[in-house]
């Protein structure tokens, strides 16, 4: 059984780990660590995490990373506790980019769009600006 939380201090330190042994990239966890959901098996191990950075008043996607012990089936439930943790902090929209051609339709399902013009403040973020100067990226948005 896989239960969500939403991070809470305490639980920074032990995010870090996973998402250093996920090797997803620098993440300020004592700045936004408000804006992630952890899912832990009974035992209490976190198997699966879904952040994002908020930019105005949008959030960028970010450290989406499941384990191989993560319930495929409960993914989607996963997204789902971070579209609502988005619409509680009022943010009007989520942005992401992804190099996988093959999540676009999984993410469309989510109601995500495929955008080639972005709001200013997102694409000049650090992690959107490195990315979407390589090939083969994609950015979608959704309106909350």
């Amino acid at each position: 059984m896989v239960a969500f939380y939403q991070v809470s201090e305490m639980d920074i330190p032990e995010l870090a780990r996973f998402l250093s042994e996920a090797d997803v990239g620098e993440v300020d966890l004592q700045m936004y660590y408000q804006y992630f959901i952890v899912a832990r098996h009974e035992e209490g191990e976190i198997v699966g995490t879904i952040g994002l950075i908020p930019i105005k008043n949008s959030g960028l996607l970010r450290s989406f990373v499941v384990t191989p012990d993560f319930p495929a089936e409960k993914i989607s439930e996963l997204i789902q506790y971070m579209l609502l943790a988005a619409k509680s902090r009022e943010l009007a929209s989520i942005y992401l980019v992804t190099e996988k051609q093959s999540s676009l339709a999984f993410f469309e399902a989510f109601g995500f769009e495929r955008k080639v013009d972005i709001e200013e403040e997102i694409k000049s973020s650090p992690h959107v600006e490195k990315l979407i100067q390589q090939k083969n990226r994609w950015l979608m948005q959704k309106i909350l």
